[in-house]
Parts: C-alpha cells; structure tokens; sequence
C-alpha cells in the first residue's frame, strides 16, 4: 500500500512540475539567450515583485494597472524635455502597432511636472497617434519602480513580474528587441 501511495505521489509531482514549467518561460536560459542581443537591455535572472501602475490618463483622472491585466507590457517613463526619449518615441509607437494589443501593451508614462498640453503638443509634431497619454507629475510611480534616469522601460511579464528593463534608449523596431519580445509573449501563452 505504501508503495503504491509513493508511486502516485511521485507521478503526481512529476507531472505538475511537466505541467507548471511548460508554461513559464526558464528565466536562466532566458537571460542567456538574449543578453547579447541588445546590449542595454537587462533580463534579470529572477522575476521581481511590481508595485501596481497608478498614474493619471489624459483627462487628469487616477487609472491603474495591477495584477489582473494579464498581458506583457512594455512601461517606458519619459519625459517631453529628454532628447533621448523623443528620439526613442517614434519606435515605441511602431512596436505598439506590431503587436497584438491583446497580448502586449506599450504604456508610456510622462514623469514629472509636464502639462497634458505640452504631451499633446509633442504628440503631434511626432505624429504619435497610437501611444496612451499618461503622467506622473511627482515622480511617485517612476521612484517606486526604482526608475533614476531616463528613458527607462520596464518589461512586465503577463504574471505582473518585471522581467526585464533598458536604462536609455533603444530601437524598438530592431528585429533583436521584437524576437525578445515575441519570446516572452509566447512563453506565457502555451
């Protein structure tokens, strides 16, 4: 009797572990797959715990982001006055449209005192049309995510687990960075 109980508990444990691991992706191989890939971009070897996204939307209003949104998201903190990010801003707009908006979200996030209006205005010269207009006017979300400088993004994975993140800019349209991206979207959907 004590036999066969061993013998379906380890079945049991055997199978869960094939079940469980089919579906989330092995970080460690992650990580060295891709970190040569794109140079700036760190995979970390663990996912790590994200507080929840709050932030106000075009119309001045709180909406937040938590663990029920179950898709990747690629959250870039900005601002209008940094070169950088209105350089990298056009790609991030193109990464957006290539992907299916069900499976990945491109959230941009203005970070510190910036107007909508002035949001608004770079929006059009840029003809970003495809990008939400979201702000952190005190910061508060972009130092609770540890953000010092920027650009940075943060690449949350469809669990609410930072996966990843790139401090500066990069080409979003870079085949390198979509076969990154295309990666973690099609681990978690198995």
């Amino acid at each position: 009797m004590k036999i066969r109980t061993v013998m379906i508990y380890f079945t049991i444990c055997v199978y869960a572990n094939s079940v469980f691991a089919h579906g989330l992706p092995e970080y460690e191989e992650m990580y060295l797959l891709l970190q040569d890939k794109v140079a700036s971009l760190q995979i970390h070897r663990e996912p790590r715990e994200v507080p929840t996204l709050r932030f106000l939307n075009e119309v001045g209003e709180t909406e937040e982001i938590n663990a029920k949104y179950k898709k990747v998201l690629v959250v870039n903190f900005w601002a209008t006055w940094c070169v950088p990010c209105r350089e990298e801003m056009p790609s991030l707009q193109n990464l957006a449209e290539s992907f299916n908006a069900k499976t990945l979200s491109v959230i941009t996030i203005a970070s510190g005192r910036q107007s909508m209006e002035r949001i608004t205005d770079f929006y059009l010269e840029n003809q970003i049309s495809s990008l939400p207009k979201y702000r952190d006017p005190k910061g508060k979300l972009a130092a609770s995510f540890g953000v010092y400088g920027l650009p940075t993004t943060v690449i949350i994975n469809q669990h609410f687990k930072e996966i990843g993140r790139l401090v500066g800019t990069t080409n979003w349209n870079s085949t390198e960075v979509k076969e990154i991206l295309e990666l973690i979207v099609s681990a978690h959907n198995k």
